[in-house]
């Protein structure tokens, strides 16, 4: 079976973690291939680590996530993973060190900033995207033979 997933925004990439969980937790894993297609990368034209750093999430840092939680109705396992506070104290300096984000120093100074009562930027949030894919990769052991982000 082939999935074809038509922009990596954070909506498509959740989705991504639901059709890993589904292919490994019900054995159709070596027979499906996923793609996923965006012109501008993981996190989409709308999630850019680069774009105007003043616009701002209308959630606190700490309730948003990428990841499932047994508060959500679902078929498939559950897959908990960090908010965006936790991942952001935790990896949040040395990923964004390793990446060359054009807005590096201000994402490392909202970094310096971050607590339960900030609202982070959609630039930060958009260079945790990127973590999330990775580590979606390495808990589900997927390899990837080409860049999985293919301008359509």
């Amino acid at each position: 079976m082939k999935i074809a997933l038509i922009g990596a925004g954070p909506r498509n990439l959740m989705a991504l973690e639901r059709l890993v969980c589904w292919g490994i937790s019900t054995n159709y894993s070596a027979n499906v291939e996923i793609s996923l297609f965006d012109p501008f990368g993981i996190g989409g034209r709308v999630w850019n680590p680069d774009q105007n750093h003043e616009l701002k999430m209308n959630s606190l840092a700490e309730k948003i996530t990428l990841f499932t939680d047994q508060s959500i109705e679902m078929a498939g396992p559950v897959h908990e993973g960090p908010s965006l506070l936790d991942w952001a104290l935790a990896n949040g300096r040395s990923f964004i060190e390793e990446h060359q984000y054009h807005h590096q120093k201000l994402l490392l100074n909202e970094l310096a900033n971050l607590n339960k009562h900030s609202y982070s930027s959609r630039a930060f949030l958009a260079s945790t995207n990127s973590g999330f894919t990775n580590k979606l990769l390495i808990i589900y052991r997927i390899t990837l033979a080409r860049p999985y982000v293919q301008n359509g």
